[in-house]
């Protein structure tokens, strides 16, 4: 024997090995107004014990029906009683199915199978987009558009109207019951207490009472059995539907984020290699050209160029005027040193030294300048260095969304295949139990509408 908890994981499994297949429902948990209803649990409620077997049975029924779900390996299992549930959980597949249906590898290969024999057929990666409920979708199907919005159309009448109004209409036909029983017992108090002729007319309207009591009881149970659990599971149907066409919806979304996102990798790639171009060329005309700078020695200049640099640094701002580039060094170096009074014969480096300590951190904006060149420093080292870098991870990313692209336009169109397949089916099937749901209800009030009429015609044979 199997519990139901089992029942509930071998559904949530299903679901997940094919989330493109309407998988059947089950009865759904009891709630606090269930237990609330009956005197004692719901677990050891008979009727409620009952109406769950037969709601179990059917769901069986309708995965072995099924033409897909029926060779399923771990449906095979939970048939076979002397299997550990909790062992065919922990093994393969279910244990390499992941919790998140976008949480799959991306293959190495683009060897598609058919989705009905792959768990999930999704893929991530960090290059790959993740779609949200509320994508817009550029181009969607005509034909799911328009099943969507028949399904909506049957969820609002099935769940919102026809279900709740059986639900009302089951539940007041089981009041009447009760209350022709208590009616008929009131009549059957009242006739013990006449006698003669009146006594049995008083008993025998407290028969025909009962009669009806019990009539309208059989009616009751055979309309909750053969009418309303079955309305009932095909409003579940529904969710279950759009369930199926909004992962078709996101598989698409999917589709189109990873080609908008393969396309603006393309562009960016393109600006940087034009750029690695321009530097290139750049690089190439300094190397050629013979400036003045590069004639002169450091011997001759008597200073380094980092001496050079950060002499031109000096500015009004720090106590200095500005020395024009245009001045010779030579007298850069007189201007510099008059100016500040070094003596004469310190050599250039003692002089730039000097200046570095008195006059490092003499304004924020050179000590801004400090900090912003240093956290430069850190986060690009080499700005040609860090260029060909991005170029390299942009054609990595752009070869795994050609992947991501390639597999994801074939599992949406295996997925929509697999869709349509179920749509048609699903309509044979509702076509078919929905003609026995109607007969079934016609026949109940029938038989009921027999009894009435018979305990009518009693009536009259006694007058």
């Amino acid at each position: 024997m199997r519990r139901y908890s089992e029942f509930e994981s071998l559904k949530t499994a299903l679901t997940h090995l094919h989330p493109a297949i309407f998988v059947p429902p089950i009865p759904e948990k009891h709630g606090i107004t269930d237990y609330a209803h009956v005197q004692k649990r719901v677990k050891d409620d008979r009727e409620m014990i009952t109406k769950r077997k037969r709601t179990l049975q059917r769901f069986l029924r309708r995965l072995v029906s099924h033409p897909i779900l029926c060779h399923e390996h771990i449906f095979h299992c939970f048939l076979d009683t002397t299997v550990m549930w909790s062992t065919v959980l922990n093994q393969p597949p279910l244990s390499n199915t992941p919790k998140d249906i976008w949480g799959v590898s991306l293959p190495t290969d683009l060897s598609f199978a058919s989705l009905a024999k792959l768990p999930y057929g999704n893929f991530s990666s960090s290059s790959i987009p993740v779609p949200s409920a509320s994508h817009v979708l550029k181009s969607p199907d005509p034909r799911f558009l328009s099943f969507e919005r028949t399904v909506d159309r049957q969820t609002h009448h099935l769940h919102a109207g026809l279900d709740k109004s059986q639900r009302r209409f089951v539940r007041r036909l089981g009041e009447l019951t009760n209350d022709a029983n208590s009616l008929g017992s009131v009549y059957n108090s009242l006739g013990l207490n006449e006698t003669g002729p009146v006594a049995t007319a008083i008993a025998n309207i407290s028969k025909a009472t009962h009669n009806t009591g019990r009539e309208t009881r059989i009616m009751v149970r055979t309309m909750e059995s053969e009418v309303s659990e079955l309305m009932h599971e095909y409003s579940q149907y529904t969710r279950i539907a759009k369930d199926v066409l909004n992962y078709w919806r996101l598989k698409k979304a999917q589709l189109e984020l990873i080609e908008a996102s393969l396309e603006q990798k393309r562009q960016t790639l393109e600006r940087l290699i034009n750029t690695e171009k321009e530097a290139a060329l750049i690089d190439a005309a300094m190397q050629q050209r013979s400036p003045l700078a590069t004639s002169l020695t450091s011997d001759d200049m008597g200073l380094s160029a980092q001496d050079t640099d950060d002499t031109d640094s000096h500015s009004i701002e720090d106590g200095f005027f500005a020395i024009k580039k245009s001045t010779p060094v030579k007298e850069v170096i007189n201007i510099t040193s008059n100016t500040y009074e070094y003596p004469t014969g310190a050599s250039a480096l003692a002089i730039r030294e000097s200046k570095s300590r008195s006059k490092k951190w003499s304004s924020p904006r050179k000590l801004l300048d400090a900090v912003s060149t240093t956290i430069q420093s850190m986060m690009d080292v080499n700005p040609d260095v860090t260029r060909r870098q991005q170029i390299s991870g942009l054609k990595d990313t752009i070869i795994q969304l050609e992947k991501g692209m390639v597999k994801a336009q074939s599992e949406v169109e295996d997925v929509a295949i697999t869709i349509q397949q179920e749509i048609e089916r699903f309509n044979q099937q509702k076509e078919k139990e929905l003609r026995v749901i109607l007969i079934a209800y016609a026949k109940a009030h029938i038989v009921y509408c027999e009894e009435v009429i018979l305990a009518g015609m009693f009536f009259i044979k006694l007058e």
